[in-house]
């Protein structure tokens, strides 16, 4: 099977997606460029759950903003936001869960351009079953956001390409409320 290397889009990725991934990725970082054009910053949310025989993982870019201090308290709200939805998803088991501490699971915006903001963890006491959220700031240039320096100073390649992909093959009124 015939795949096309990311790297042409961000050197510092490794690997390759089969071409309609590969379109849908290209697409998506259209969008979201042009989301992004006349914003400073960004808000991202990351979502880390594990269950008892999987893990998954979400970068989202929520929205872009001119002033850090808006970003930021959009970022707060965003947190509480995404904590409210994983209590739902989680659903009855979610009476028993308790506050996790940061220090036991990787920050996903260590050693990244991205300004963490904030962390929410639940754990079941069993380790079987944890929600992990956090909310960060990247700051980009106005008028050529996401350029390849600001998506290599990232971490987390394969979720953020995971979501461009997304955005690449939802159709762009359904994107209108995220």
């Amino acid at each position: 099977m015939t795949t096309l290397p990311v790297s042409d889009l961000v050197p510092s990725w490794k690997g390759g997606l089969i071409p309609s991934a590969y379109e849908a990725l290209v697409e998506g970082l259209r969008q979201e460029r042009a989301r992004f054009k006349s914003s400073r910053y960004i808000a991202l949310s990351y979502v880390a759950e594990m269950h008892y025989d999987q893990d998954l993982k979400r970068i989202h870019f929520e929205a872009g903003f001119e002033d850090v201090e808006d970003t930021t308290i959009y970022c707060t709200q965003i947190l509480q936001q995404r904590k409210r939805e994983a209590l739902i998803r989680i659903g009855p088991k979610s009476a028993s869960w308790q506050p996790s501490p940061e220090g036991n699971v990787r920050n996903p915006f260590a050693d990244s351009r991205i300004q963490r903001v904030g962390y929410e963890g639940l754990n079941d006491g069993s380790n079987y079953y944890s929600v992990d959220l956090w909310v960060g700031i990247l700051e980009i240039k106005i008028g050529d956001p996401l350029t390849a320096d600001d998506l290599a100073g990232m971490q987390n390649a394969s979720e953020l390409q995971r979501y461009l992909i997304e955005v690449g093959t939802v159709a762009p009124d359904l994107l209108s409320g995220r």
